[in-house]
């Protein structure tokens, strides 16, 4: 299985790191097209077939849009992969709104009329933010069969780092291990330890499905060279 983590394009708050940030920013300019080369990034690796995975936030929504129309997907909307701290004190854009501006998508159950965050909830701390994480990685690995389409996956450059440190096994270290550009491309591929191993698997932490270990490599991470060199930010 491959999983392809897709950090949002440039937002409204990367590009203007001194200002007041707002809780749900757009992409720029220069994240909307960021995006389109993205998606032809993607619609080169095959992913015709691929599941698309979508966090509820206005600048994955908007970075999603091009992937979806380019390679013929229905985004899925979870809210399970948003950035570390979710909306804040917000609750986040409602069923309504959402498809309102992206009726193609499918949204999660936990995607309703109140919105998707529980409003007045502090910034997750970090413990609580990798087990976030940990949950994805269960949810991806548990419908793991070697047949499985290739997975994509359109989030943050914080919850993508958690997530990669979770599928490799890493627990919490107080600080992003694994940073992201923004429509930085990483993949990391899963399969069964017995088809690309040389070696049995070592103790310690292992992913098992059905009694059977499973090989997690990191084989490209935060990839840019889509991107033309005026439209490398982070």
């Amino acid at each position: 299985m491959r999983i392809y983590l897709v950090r949002h394009g440039q937002s409204t708050n990367n590009a203007n790191h001194e200002s007041l940030h707002v809780g749900d920013p757009p992409l720029t300019d220069i994240g909307r097209n960021q995006a389109i080369l993205s998606a032809k990034a993607l619609k080169a690796e095959n992913l015709e077939n691929a599941r698309l995975y979508i966090s509820p936030m206005r600048r994955t929504l908007q970075t999603s849009e091009p992937i979806s129309k380019l390679l013929d997907l229905k985004g899925y909307v979870r809210p399970d992969i948003c950035e570390a701290g979710g909306m804040w004190h917000n609750s986040g854009m409602t069923s309504e709104e959402i498809l309102k501006e992206w009726p193609r998508v499918e949204l999660h159950p936990d995607i309703g009329i109140d919105g998707w965050w529980c409003s007045g909830s502090i910034e997750e701390t970090e413990e609580p933010f990798y087990h976030r994480a940990d949950e994805v990685t269960e949810d991806l690995i548990g419908h793991f069969v070697p047949e499985s389409p290739p997975l994509i996956l359109v989030t943050h450059g914080r919850f993508g780092s958690a997530l990669v440190s979770s599928l490799l096994g890493l627990k919490p270290g107080g600080f992003s291990r694994f940073p992201f550009y923004n429509c930085g491309i990483t993949r990391i591929d899963i399969d069964l330890h017995s088809e690309v191993g040389a070696y049995p698997p070592p103790g310690g932490y292992q992913i098992l499905k059905n009694g059977k270990p499973l090989a997690v490599r990191l084989r490209s991470h935060s990839l840019i060279n889509h991107l033309t060199s005026e439209l490398i930010t982070d």
